[in-house]
């Protein structure tokens, strides 16, 4: 054979091997930079704002409107005016579908005009002490196409529903100030204040009998005096609550306990506004839910209220200002709020137009209306849309914004959501109602990432970095050859096994023997200690009779009489210490409650899955230190234990730290250990006896429920883009502190 022949052969081979590790490195460096950026495309929709554009102007036959109403799909308005005039008109086609006015008696004059918050329907209030409610619905359907086939085009058509005359007072006092409210079950309230002051809560309830199937009418009437003027008034859905604006620019509001008003009660202004400096209130809504008041003033602010609980366990409230947005130019005369979340529209006498988001705080979007008179104000049903509507003019304005309840600060700060007492962070994604606020706070999830991955590497670290030491240093070679591949076949456990166990069988022995399992914690280390120092202290011609290392042996019949010892005087001290039960001592004496399924639990499930990890690369580390440096500090006198310690320990402590900083990643994304052992719960506690919720795991149980390109889904995406944004700093933190001790210890 030709020698040169051989070389040619032999280089080309490590030039193909070259070339194919180099196109491996290239493959995954690609791969992690393409998780990075398809992460990064699915989150970067989220620090979108909102964009606003006009779609099309109608002329109108109201002069000035107050009430404007839009169909879901922006193709009819229906507008009323102050004299309670009504039209519907089809857009584009500036097409009168029908006009009206609401029916008032002879002598008999207007004093108010409205509409029911959350539905399609128009009021009105009278001197003689009648509202009147108009409702208006939206009928649609598809044409049949004109082959014949399939759905043409869909047709919709605004019509009028029933009228419902109250009659407030039947002393026919007039209406100066007026709200209406009316249930799925049809019952309509309407709250007023007369022109004696006077508060008076008319409901008038239908109900169809099931065996004659006809109506039952029920009339609930109300009165409580008022010296105040009254300039608004709401009432909430469930007719328990009253909210009203006085004159004088302070808020007010009554509990309907029973068959009376319970007594007025005044909105908490914060100390730095003095009654004497509060702008008149000019126009107030109800947003989503109807728990929070979106308040309009004269200086062209809008400010978030809602009662908040004075102290817990008791059952009353104040009704605080919770916070309140940048000003418009000129005084707010519209506010309207979104049906789909917590958005709400403000108008102000100079023509701006606010979209704002309550939770947030932020205002996503301010423009001119450039409409003449602009007097009334609405959101679209699906919140893709505004109209503004003036002077015998309408504009219907497009709306993209498509994630207003996220924002860095929701993410990481807390946030005072409605019914709480105080700002918090929170997750909780969804609720049981329509109307319900997603909660979206990534702190809780981070937290219970930490908390988890601490309590893991308090158990495995100590484990796994001592047993490969005395495994590679001090252990017989006929039982290590076992050893290692048995703890190493360990990280081949599914660690939904490892979770299974852990919920099902683990989670109900620890807490039974948890006093048992404290005491090996203290006895176990004491017990090991005690016996390494009494075996040094045997004759040398006992120990003589032993191989080296096969004093692992009797550690571990050591460690398991010790472990049944504690098992057996677990009950005992429980009794003697705890009062019978640690469950219930660390409840009431320590104030941290005891949940079965809790950070403790998870650490020693995780540390099966983290230790073979810690263990199999430290083991390395220390089987590769050169043996001159063992056989050289042998030699010059030291003994076994100053060898590892002073010798072995810091040179294979670049190895180590590194097998420290794997276990730690395995930690941080486990997914169904922690998913199936904690309990879930998304909590800002690090109680060891509590459980928790992890990024990972979040992720696992919120995105099934998903839509996708929703908010939710793209806050999964963006709690993955956390995940990989802590990893990828801790591994070149990883690096650069190990490519440092290797260049510490290099020259041993």
């Amino acid at each position: 054979m030709n020698p040169k022949h051989g070389i040619a052969k032999r280089n080309s081979r490590d030039k193909l091997a070259r070339n194919v590790i180099f196109l491996g490195g290239v493959a995954m460096v690609a791969g992690v930079v393409g998780i990075f950026l398809f992460l990064l495309a699915e989150v970067l929709p989220l620090l979108g704002g909102a964009e606003v554009a006009e779609r099309s102007s109608e002329a109108t036959p109201i002069a000035q409107p107050a009430v404007v109403i839009a169909d879901e799909y922006q193709s009819h308005l229906v507008l009323m005016g102050k004299d309670a005039s009504f039209a519907a008109i089809k857009v584009a086609q500036q097409e009168i579908v029908f006009s009206g006015r609401l029916p008032v008696g002879d002598n008999e004059s207007i004093t108010g005009v409205g509409k029911v918050p959350g539905r399609d329907a128009l009021t009105a209030s009278t001197d003689q002490g009648r509202v009147l409610v108009q409702a208006v619905s939206f009928k649609s359907h598809f044409a049949k196409a004109q082959d014949g086939e399939g759905r043409g085009e869909r047709i919709v058509r605004p019509e009028k529903g029933d009228l419902t005359q109250v009659v407030v007072d039947e002393k026919k006092r007039a209406i100066t100030c007026y709200a209406v409210q009316q249930a799925e079950s049809g019952t309509v309230g309407v709250v007023a204040q007369l022109d004696d002051g006077n508060v008076l809560l008319s409901q008038r309830s239908v109900e169809v009998n099931q065996f004659t199937l006809e109506e039952e009418v029920s009339e609930r009437k109300l009165e409580t005096k008022f010296d105040g003027k009254l300039v608004h008034l709401l009432l909430t859905g469930d007719f328990r609550r009253v909210f009203g604006a006085l004159d004088d620019g302070r808020l007010v509001w009554w509990d309907i306990r029973g068959e009376e008003f319970g007594s007025p009660q005044y909105g908490v202004a914060p100390q730095s506004m003095r009654k004497a400096q509060l702008p008149k209130i000019t126009a107030l809504e109800f947003l989503l839910g109807e728990q929070s008041l979106l308040v309009g003033r004269a200086d062209g602010r809008v400010s978030i209220w809602f009662p908040v609980r004075i102290a817990e366990g008791r059952n009353d409230f104040k009704l605080s200002r919770i916070r309140r947005f940048s000003a418009l130019e000129g005084e707010i005369i519209a506010i309207a709020a979104s049906r789909r979340n917590k958005g709400f529209l403000a108008l102000s006498s100079k023509g701006e137009l606010e979209v704002s988001y309550s939770t947030t705080g932020v205002l996503d979007w301010k423009g001119s209306t450039n409409v003449p008179g602009a007097s009334a104000i609405t959101y679209t049903p699906k919140a893709d849309g505004l109209v503004v509507a003036g002077s015998k003019q309408a504009k219907i304005l497009s709306l993209k914004n498509e994630h207003p309840e996220l924002t860095l600060g929701t993410l990481f700060t807390p946030v005072w959501y409605e019914g709480a007492n105080q700002p918090a962070y929170e997750w909780q994604s969804t609720g049981a109602t329509e109307d319900y606020e997603p909660k979206l706070s990534f702190m809780p999830l981070i937290v219970g990432t930490i908390k988890g991955t601490i309590f893991s590497m308090l158990f495995s670290i100590p484990i796994a970095v001592l047993g490969a030491m005395y495994v590679s240093q001090f252990m017989h070679f006929s039982l290590r050859r076992y050893i290692k591949p048995v703890i190493e076949i360990m990280a081949a456990i599914p660690s939904v096994v490892l979770g299974f166990l852990a919920a099902i069988w683990l989670a109900p022995k620890v807490e039974s023997f948890f006093t048992s399992l404290l005491l090996m914690g203290l006895f176990l280390p004491a017990i090991i200690v005690a016996g390494g120092f009494l075996g040094l202290r045997l004759p040398v011609s006992f120990r003589a009779r032993f191989p080296d290392g096969i004093a692992s042996v009797f550690f571990i019949f050591a460690i398991l009489v010790g472990a049944a010892l504690c098992l057996l005087l677990g009950p005992v001290v429980e009794h003697l210490v705890f009062g019978g039960s640690f469950v219930l001592w660390a409840t009431d004496v320590m104030g941290a409650p005891y949940e079965q399924r809790n950070a403790i639990v998870v650490g020693l499930a995780m540390s099966f899955a983290v230790i073979p990890i810690i263990f199999s690369i430290s083991e390395d580390a220390f089987s590769n230190v050169p043996k001159t440096l063992v056989s050289g500090s042998l030699a010059l006198g030291a003994d076994r234990w100053q060898t590892v310690t002073k010798v072995v320990l810091p040179t294979a402590s670049p190895g180590i730290f590194s097998a420290t900083m794997v276990g730690f990643g395995r930690a941080v994304g486990e997914t169904m250990i922690v998913l199936m052992a904690t309990g879930n719960t998304a909590i800002m506690s690090m109680n060891p006896f509590n459980g928790f919720r992890a990024l990972s795991a979040n992720i696992a149980v919120e995105i099934p429920e998903a839509p996708v390109d929703g908010t939710l889904y793209r806050a999964l995406f963006l709690s993955g883009l956390v995940l990989f944004a802590f990893t990828f700093f801790i591994n070149t933190l990883a690096e650069l502190v190990r490519s440092r001790l290797r260049k510490r210890y290099q020259a041993l």
